[in-house]
Protein backbone atom coordinates (compact mmCIF):
# COMPACT_ATOMS: atom_id res chain seq x y z
CA UNK A 1 0.00 0.00 0.00
CA UNK A 2 1.10 3.29 -0.87
CA UNK A 3 -0.31 6.64 1.30
CA UNK A 4 1.48 9.79 -1.29
CA UNK A 5 0.92 12.79 1.55
CA UNK A 6 1.92 15.96 0.69
CA UNK A 7 5.55 15.46 -0.34
CA UNK A 8 6.02 12.17 1.36
CA UNK A 9 5.70 8.46 0.26
CA UNK A 10 4.69 5.49 2.89
CA UNK A 11 5.46 2.34 1.30
CA UNK A 12 4.67 -0.66 3.85
CA UNK A 13 5.69 -3.42 1.09
CA UNK A 14 9.97 -3.27 0.80
CA UNK A 15 9.89 -4.34 -2.60
CA UNK A 16 7.59 -1.74 -3.97
CA UNK A 17 9.80 0.45 -1.79
CA UNK A 18 12.93 -0.33 -3.95
CA UNK A 19 10.72 -0.40 -7.19
CA UNK A 20 9.85 3.38 -6.06
CA UNK A 21 13.62 4.43 -5.23
CA UNK A 22 14.53 3.51 -8.22
CA UNK A 23 11.95 5.65 -10.11
CA UNK A 24 13.54 9.50 -12.11
CA UNK A 25 12.27 11.30 -9.21
CA UNK A 26 14.84 11.61 -6.07
CA UNK A 27 14.10 11.65 -2.74
CA UNK A 28 15.70 13.37 0.07
CA UNK A 29 14.95 11.32 3.37
CA UNK A 30 14.40 7.21 3.34
CA UNK A 31 13.36 5.56 7.16
CA UNK A 32 13.66 2.36 6.68
CA UNK A 33 14.32 -1.01 8.74
CA UNK A 34 17.24 -2.39 8.73
CA UNK A 35 16.03 -6.34 8.53
CA UNK A 36 13.26 -5.91 5.98
CA UNK A 37 12.10 -8.89 4.83
CA UNK A 38 12.67 -9.75 1.24
CA UNK A 39 14.61 -6.78 1.04
CA UNK A 40 17.95 -5.55 2.97
CA UNK A 41 17.80 -2.61 4.02
CA UNK A 42 21.43 -1.28 3.40
CA UNK A 43 20.46 -2.01 -0.22
CA UNK A 44 17.97 0.13 -0.19
CA UNK A 45 19.81 2.40 0.83
CA UNK A 46 23.03 1.81 -1.46
CA UNK A 47 20.14 2.42 -5.02
CA UNK A 48 18.35 5.45 -2.95
CA UNK A 49 22.56 6.65 -2.56
CA UNK A 50 22.98 6.12 -6.28
CA UNK A 51 20.11 8.13 -7.49
CA UNK A 52 20.70 11.05 -5.11
CA UNK A 53 24.49 10.47 -2.92
CA UNK A 54 22.88 13.27 -0.19
CA UNK A 55 19.53 11.29 0.75
CA UNK A 56 19.36 11.62 4.16
CA UNK A 57 19.01 7.82 5.19
CA UNK A 58 17.57 6.66 8.78
CA UNK A 59 18.01 2.77 10.05
CA UNK A 60 15.44 1.50 12.30
CA UNK A 61 16.28 -1.77 14.08
CA UNK A 62 14.45 -3.82 17.10
CA UNK A 63 17.49 -3.63 19.12
CA UNK A 64 20.57 -2.02 19.51
CA UNK A 65 23.97 -3.85 17.78
CA UNK A 66 27.14 -1.28 17.88
CA UNK A 67 28.64 -3.25 14.72
CA UNK A 68 25.53 -3.34 12.41
CA UNK A 69 24.27 0.60 13.13
CA UNK A 70 28.80 1.37 12.89
CA UNK A 71 28.49 0.09 9.69
CA UNK A 72 25.32 1.53 8.56
CA UNK A 73 26.98 4.84 9.46
CA UNK A 74 30.25 3.96 7.54
CA UNK A 75 28.00 3.13 4.35
CA UNK A 76 26.20 6.45 4.49
CA UNK A 77 23.42 6.42 6.91
CA UNK A 78 22.52 9.65 8.84
CA UNK A 79 21.07 7.93 11.62
CA UNK A 80 20.63 4.78 13.65
CA UNK A 81 16.90 4.56 15.82
CA UNK A 82 15.69 1.59 17.77
CA UNK A 83 12.35 0.21 18.51
CA UNK A 84 10.05 1.56 19.88
CA UNK A 85 10.46 4.77 18.08
CA UNK A 86 10.42 8.16 19.49
CA UNK A 87 9.00 10.17 16.51
CA UNK A 88 9.78 13.46 18.00
CA UNK A 89 13.00 12.49 17.68
CA UNK A 90 12.59 11.16 14.55
CA UNK A 91 11.20 14.14 13.27
CA UNK A 92 14.33 16.40 14.74
CA UNK A 93 16.66 13.92 12.57
CA UNK A 94 14.81 14.33 9.52
CA UNK A 95 15.08 17.96 10.24
CA UNK A 96 18.90 17.84 10.63
CA UNK A 97 19.46 15.67 7.58
CA UNK A 98 16.63 17.84 5.47
CA UNK A 99 18.89 21.05 6.23
CA UNK A 100 22.51 19.47 5.69
CA UNK A 101 20.82 18.83 2.00
CA UNK A 102 19.97 22.00 1.71
CA UNK A 103 23.72 23.03 3.06
CA UNK A 104 24.98 20.95 -0.09
CA UNK A 105 23.04 22.88 -2.27
CA UNK A 106 24.09 26.00 -1.56
CA UNK A 107 27.43 24.37 -1.68
CA UNK A 108 26.61 23.38 -5.64
CA UNK A 109 24.94 26.68 -5.77
CA UNK A 110 28.43 28.43 -5.13
CA UNK A 111 30.37 25.95 -7.00
CA UNK A 112 28.70 26.98 -9.86
CA UNK A 113 28.45 30.91 -8.67
CA UNK A 114 32.47 30.81 -8.53
CA UNK A 115 33.39 28.96 -11.58
CA UNK A 116 31.41 31.51 -13.90
CA UNK A 117 33.38 34.05 -12.28
CA UNK A 118 35.73 33.03 -14.94
CA UNK A 119 33.15 33.65 -17.46
CA UNK A 120 30.07 31.72 -19.30
CA UNK A 121 29.98 28.07 -19.35
CA UNK A 122 27.96 25.23 -20.60
CA UNK A 123 25.90 22.39 -18.53
CA UNK A 124 28.46 20.05 -19.08
CA UNK A 125 31.33 21.83 -17.76
CA UNK A 126 29.06 23.29 -14.83
CA UNK A 127 28.49 19.64 -13.85
CA UNK A 128 32.04 18.31 -14.54
CA UNK A 129 33.11 21.32 -12.05
CA UNK A 130 30.57 20.67 -9.19
CA UNK A 131 31.63 16.35 -9.33
CA UNK A 132 35.13 17.38 -8.99
CA UNK A 133 34.31 19.23 -5.79
CA UNK A 134 31.51 17.05 -4.09
CA UNK A 135 30.03 13.82 -3.69
CA UNK A 136 28.07 13.75 -7.13
CA UNK A 137 29.02 12.28 -10.04
CA UNK A 138 28.82 14.07 -12.98
CA UNK A 139 26.23 12.32 -14.38
CA UNK A 140 24.14 13.22 -11.36
CA UNK A 141 25.35 16.39 -11.47
CA UNK A 142 24.33 16.63 -14.73
CA UNK A 143 20.70 15.78 -14.38
CA UNK A 144 20.71 18.10 -11.68
CA UNK A 145 22.33 21.71 -13.45
CA UNK A 146 19.01 22.78 -14.81
CA UNK A 147 17.00 22.71 -11.60
CA UNK A 148 20.18 24.69 -9.75
CA UNK A 149 20.88 26.91 -12.36
CA UNK A 150 16.27 27.92 -11.82
CA UNK A 151 17.11 28.50 -8.38
CA UNK A 152 20.23 30.92 -9.01
CA UNK A 153 18.24 32.65 -11.58
CA UNK A 154 15.38 33.05 -9.29
CA UNK A 155 17.55 34.83 -6.84
CA UNK A 156 18.50 36.82 -9.83
CA UNK A 157 22.44 35.79 -9.36
CA UNK A 158 23.11 34.31 -12.92
CA UNK A 159 21.74 34.32 -16.50
CA UNK A 160 21.45 31.26 -17.88
CA UNK A 161 19.87 29.71 -21.55
CA UNK A 162 20.04 28.15 -24.72
CA UNK A 163 23.08 28.94 -27.24
CA UNK A 164 23.39 27.50 -30.41
CA UNK A 165 27.14 27.12 -31.25
CA UNK A 166 28.72 27.45 -35.17
CA UNK A 167 27.72 24.24 -36.08
CA UNK A 168 23.99 24.91 -34.65
CA UNK A 169 24.16 22.40 -31.83
CA UNK A 170 22.22 24.07 -28.88
CA UNK A 171 24.21 24.48 -25.71
CA UNK A 172 22.50 25.65 -22.41
CA UNK A 173 24.98 28.17 -21.23
CA UNK A 174 24.84 30.54 -18.09
CA UNK A 175 26.87 33.49 -17.28
CA UNK A 176 26.72 35.74 -13.35
CA UNK A 177 24.76 38.73 -13.50
CA UNK A 178 25.89 41.79 -11.46
CA UNK A 179 24.23 40.61 -8.34
CA UNK A 180 26.02 37.43 -8.55
CA UNK A 181 29.13 38.95 -9.21
CA UNK A 182 28.94 40.97 -6.31
CA UNK A 183 27.75 37.72 -3.76
CA UNK A 184 30.89 36.42 -4.59
CA UNK A 185 33.52 38.99 -4.11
Amino acid sequence: MIINIINFLIESCPQEALDLIRKPWIFDVLVTELNVRRVDGMKLMAVAKDRNPDVCVVFIAERPDIELATEAMRRGAYDFQIKPLNLGKLEAVVQRGLEYQRLVLRQHELIILRRLRRGPLTEFELARDVAENSNWSAEDSFAHITEWMDALQKEGLVWAGKLYNDEGQYIYAAALTRRGQELIK
